[in-house]
């Protein structure tokens, strides 16, 4: 193919609702970040993998217990195909609108089996007409064993806690990437890996660049001849370990060269980072708690063999000296979401009559705060009658959109913001009695098999009893692209509490913006950025800009009294004043927390430098 690419390599990715290829919010901000690519017309292709399952989510039964169960939010047919291994899989009818089945087909070896690889190829086109190409990488052909034709299935380890699948699927992104990019004739320059699932990509390029050299195996030249191509985006660091393998593990998967990985500790053990660490200088930690020396651990070899690492949140830099080199190792590119695809309708028309040209720039959208607070409130209103809409035919419940409405979602595991939230249910209720009503909207899913979610899903069941009938308290459940479409605009405002030094606050924030939905968030993640009280919205924390911390736990005093003094009052006793902060979401957060503006540094700093 004509001109050098970016490869931008990532497990999941979400692009369609009727396309079950991802699972959480990793896959959502690798398509928004597709989209922008195809917006700005930069040479960006795409490798994933073809999962044939739909995300794992969960409902409550009729006994109010999560009940697990694979779904889409379209009407696919993978999960049926995905259980037959007997014939080969074509796609489906239903999805040929999604998928182009590729000619080329390459092979990877996994336990001396050899593994023969497909790609489908999604066009996903940008605002001025071009496309950028996903590759969805499928292993379910009649010719390999069945251990391996399922291997592009799961999302998460198996339910036995296999580590083998979970390596295999790393194998058939990263390995398997590579060789179907060459296949096809791609000429890459620059390799992007979107979390360190995608690290096994540079062993194939160490042996690509022997191979030229005219060598059996790599020396240190080879190493920075492929960590001159190569970058890491890491998001929300510190909320869990990498992905680690014993040797003797390795060793059966890559029988075939199991010497060769004993030869390359220096590559990604933790003795190769803490010489690197001391050639610098620095005292920096590696990993906490640190990995045992003889393990393949993924983000220690995506980190050795990367160029550039971006944590894409903020107050990730601080963090950051627990799990990489240094913290000058780590740049800061902050996220952002595709705003044309998470605007809602009665937004994208008030944008299209007052900015036209947004799509193409999502810059413009600083503009907003010029736009007259009446249409503001007419668009946010149809956006907060189509979620009750929603809510209704799904739920049966009937939201009032007359009631400042506080919206979340996001899993539900850990001190988050539903838990926060609802610390206090006395004095939530009293709010809501004396200053004005409230209403809450949240959803979402614990992961599968994680017990500590689940049990807070049925605390919301007990905690809804209890705020009736003073506070509405509705739980939607699964949160797909189409729910994140309404919920985030069909809300009054935004809370976004993560756990202490746990996942940084989620985009779903962004996303509200966009639609003039202000936050009321701890100061964590893109929100340390974008706050500016009671212009942006506003911020749960003491004058220090922590979260106030009580020996049982964080207090939830300052989110009520941000309530009780600020929000609610403004809501119902100064409309104007509301809107004002609406349009300010949208003009400072909207048009910066945006993929065009984090894929614009990408191409300035990175891609072509």
């Amino acid at each position: 193919m004509a001109g050098r690419s970016i490869a931008f390599f990532s497990m999941e990715v979400a692009l369609d609702p009727g396309m079950p290829t991802y699972s959480s919010g990793l896959g959502v901000r690798a398509g928004d970040a597709i989209r922008a690519a195809a917006d700005l017309e930069l040479p960006l292709v795409a490798v994933t993998l073809l999962h044939r399952r739909g995300s794992s989510l969960q409902r409550l039964d009729e006994a109010d217990q999560p009940d697990d169960e694979l779904v889409e939010e379209h009407g696919s047919s993978f999960a049926e195909l995905a259980g037959d291994r007997s014939r080969e899989p074509t796609v489906p009818p239903l999805d040929e609108q999604f998928f182009q089945q590729m000619p080329a087909r390459c092979r990877v070896r996994i336990e001396n089996r050899d593994v023969q690889i497909r790609a489908f190829k999604h066009d996903v086109s940008g605002a001025s007409g071009q496309t950028v190409s996903v590759l969805f990488l499928d292993a379910d052909l009649p010719d390999n064993d069945p251990r391996d034709r399922a291997l592009t299935d799961p999302f998460h380890r198996s339910e036995d806690g296999s580590e083998r699948d979970r390596l295999c699927q790393q194998v058939l992104l990263g390995i398997g990437g590579v060789r179907m990019l060459e296949a096809l004739g791609y000429d890459v320059e620059r390799y992007h890996l979107h979390e360190a699932d995608a690290a096994l990509l540079t062993l194939e390029l160490l042996d690509h660049e022997a191979r030229e050299a005219g060598r059996v195996s790599f020396n240190n030249d080879d190493i920075e001849a492929v960590r001159a191509q190569c970058l890491l985006t890491l998001h929300a660091a510190g909320t869990s370990q990498p992905d680690s393998y014993p040797l003797d593990l390795v060793g059966r998967v890559f029988e075939h060269r199991a010497s060769d990985f004993v030869d390359m500790r220096d590559v990604f053990t933790v003795g190769a980072l803490q010489q690197a660490i001391a050639s610098i200088g620095s005292s920096a930690a590696i990993l906490e708690p640190a990995p045992a020396a003889d393990e393949l651990n993924m983000m220690l070899l995506a980190l050795r063999l990367s160029r550039s690492v971006n944590g894409v949140d903020l107050t990730q830099r601080p963090r950051s000296q627990a799990r990489l080199l240094s913290d000058e190792s780590v740049a800061a590119i902050p996220g952002g979401v595709h705003a044309a695809s998470w605007v809602s309708e009665p937004f994208a028309e008030l944008f299209d009559h007052h900015m036209p040209g947004w799509r193409e720039d999502s810059s413009s959208l600083r503009a907003a705060v010029a736009i007259p607070r009446r249409h503001i409130w007419k668009s946010h209103v149809r956006a907060k009658r189509a979620l009750a809409r929603r809510v209704s035919r799904a739920h049966a419940v009937e939201l009032n959109t007359a009631v400042l409405t506080l919206g979340f979602a996001q899993r539900l595991t850990g001190a988050a913001s539903l838990d926060l939230l609802l610390a206090d249910v006395e004095r939530l209720k009293q709010i809501s009695a004396e200053i004005g009503a409230l209403q809450i909207v949240c959803c979402d899913a614990a992961q599968p098999r994680d017990r500590q979610g689940t049990q807070l899903i049925e605390r919301i069941e007990r905690v809804r009893a209890a705020l009736e009938p003073d506070v509405s308290l509705v739980y939607l459940g699964p949160y797909g692209i189409t729910m994140t479409r309404a919920v985030t605009a069909g809300v009054d405002v935004w809370v976004d509490v993560p756990a202490p030094r746990g996942e940084a606050a989620g985009q779903g924030g962004i996303k509200a913006a966009l639609n003039g939905v202000p936050s009321l968030g701890a100061l964590e993640g893109w929100w340390a950025k974008g706050h500016v009280e009671c212009v942006t919205g506003w911020a749960i924390a003491e004058p220090s800009g922590r979260l106030h911390n009580t020996k049982a736990g964080r207090s939830a005093a300052p989110l009520f009294d941000k309530l009780e003094q600020a929000i609610v009052p403004l809501y119902y006793q100064d409309r104007d004043g509301f809107i004002d902060v609406m349009r300010h979401a949208i003009a400072l957060n909207g048009s910066f927390f945006t993929a065009q503006r984090m894929l614009r540094q990408y191409a300035s700093r990175v891609y072509f430098v």
